[in-house]
């Protein structure tokens, strides 16, 4: 995979089969931390996993959300035949 079809990729994410670009400026959360993990593999694998930590007043709880791309994932979670993104809330 090119770097071209990555970024192509990530540029797509909201396309139906990616899980939406994490939201840093997101109105209800407030932005605490991020993290961008990147994995590479054999045979032209990848993966990213962005982490985005935030303060919910709303919830009054920080929740986790983790975004995830790539063309190897397996054992994802769908619902309404997108990936659902992965979220932690702790209060």
């Amino acid at each position: 995979m090119t770097e071209e079809e990555i970024l192509n990729t990530l540029d797509n994410s909201n396309d139906g089969y990616y899980c939406s670009f994490v939201e840093l400026g997101h109105v209800y959360s407030y932005l605490i931390d991020t993290r961008l993990n990147v994995f590479r593999g054999d045979r032209d694998r990848w993966a990213i996993g962005v982490e985005r930590l935030g303060y919910n007043p709303r919830a009054g709880a920080i929740i986790l959300d983790i975004n995830y791309f790539g063309n190897c994932l397996t054992n994802l979670e769908f619902y309404n035949e997108r990936p659902k993104l992965l979220q932690h809330s702790s209060n």
